[in-house]
């Protein structure tokens, strides 16, 4: 045989083993074994089996008919031929089900054997096949043989006349092709235009989507704009007070600073109180000038009081305190004036009286 083994022999101590030197032979000498070991039952499925072969030896490019396995790939391609729905997972489970695969063990290529034991599985088991004598049918093998050049010599003819009609479908598939091309590009056509169609409502309803978030947005934004106009008229209001309670503090603290310099004067023409006088003098203008540094504190604040509206409250309050602080200072500076004026009447009158007893 093309493999230079004896066909008729399978070597192994165990069912395991002779599959797997069966699995080793060529393509073309696992299916005359498998024939061989089932005729009676395969014997109407023969031409199919050599299709099987014609296939594998066209599908291993590396080895052709001297191949022995084809790899999963191939394989598959192999099922895909015969319109098989089992696949090379589904197959190597169901011999190993049966024990003609190890749990563990996962060939590398697929053999024709293992994929007819899947198939004529309702025919035939591997231990009968492993075991089916070979060496005494020499009438089959040959009957087999000369059926295989049947077989082959009606492919020959078939390729040659598949040619031929080949060569007549071609043009007539190119004609189809032709017409197919031209109506796909018509459908291809359409489809474009119903795309663009609908690109341009999707467009339409995009910009129609975006134009209600524009107003949206502005009615958002002018909403915002008036409560920030309506926080900035009640800063400037505030603000405006603020100046206002600053002008107001501003005035008062003129005033003591008058009340102060008239208990000045008047403090001079006192001369037993007019240390006093002069101490009171001082206490006012120590609060006038601590007031205008809080006035012209409060100022800096007012000027800040549109970004910081709680600064301008606080400071305006600040003013309002320090007022009160120099309205009393003024108070006390005018009582202590008034006590010195008394005093100065009293010394008036007491020298008035000195004089009269002098006179007297």
């Amino acid at each position: 045989m093309a493999s230079g083994k004896n066909i008729q022999i399978l070597t192994g101590e165990t069912d395991n083993d002779k599959l797997r030197d069966l699995c080793t032979r060529t393509h073309k000498e696992q299916a005359v074994w498998f024939l061989n070991a089932f005729w009676e039952g395969l014997e109407p499925h023969a031409e199919t089996i050599w299709n099987y072969v014609h296939k594998c030896n066209e599908l291993d490019w590396e080895n052709h008919e001297l191949g022995t396995g084809l790899d999963e790939l191939n394989a598959h391609r192999l099922l895909e031929a015969f319109d098989e729905t089992l696949t090379v997972r589904a197959m190597r489970a169901e011999l190993r089900s049966t024990g003609a695969l190890g749990e563990k063990e996962s060939p590398k290529t697929v053999p024709l054997s293992h994929y007819l034991l899947c198939r004529f599985k309702n025919e035939c088991n591997w231990h009968s096949l492993v075991h089916a004598s070979q060496g005494d049918n020499r009438e089959e093998v040959a009957e087999a043989e000369r059926r295989l050049a049947e077989v082959q010599a009606a492919f020959a003819e078939c390729e040659k006349r598949d040619g031929e009609a080949a060569k007549a479908l071609l043009e007539a598939t190119n004609r189809e092709n032709d017409a197919k091309a031209r109506e796909a590009e018509a459908l291809q056509a359409e489809a474009d235009a119903k795309a663009r169609e609908a690109e341009a409502l999707a467009a339409a309803e995009e910009a129609r989507q975006r134009e209600e978030a524009a107003h949206a947005a502005a009615e958002e934004a002018k909403a915002r704009e008036d409560a920030a106009n309506a926080a900035a008229e009640e800063a400037k209001q505030r603000e405006e007070a603020a100046h206002a309670a600053a002008e107001e503090a501003k005035a008062r603290e003129e005033a003591a600073n008058a009340a102060a310099a008239e208990a000045k004067n008047r403090e001079d023409a006192a001369n037993t109180a007019a240390t006093e006088a002069k101490a009171a003098e001082d206490a006012a203008n120590a609060a006038a000038a601590e007031a205008k540094a809080r006035e012209d504190a409060a100022n800096a604040a007012a000027a800040d009081a549109k970004a910081k509206e709680e600064a301008a409250n606080a400071a305006a309050a600040d003013a309002k305190a320090k007022e009160e602080a120099a309205n009393a200072a003024a108070a006390d500076a005018k009582a202590k004036e008034e006590a010195a004026t008394a005093a100065a009447a009293e010394a008036k009158t007491r020298e008035e009286a000195s004089h009269a007893a002098a006179e007297a």
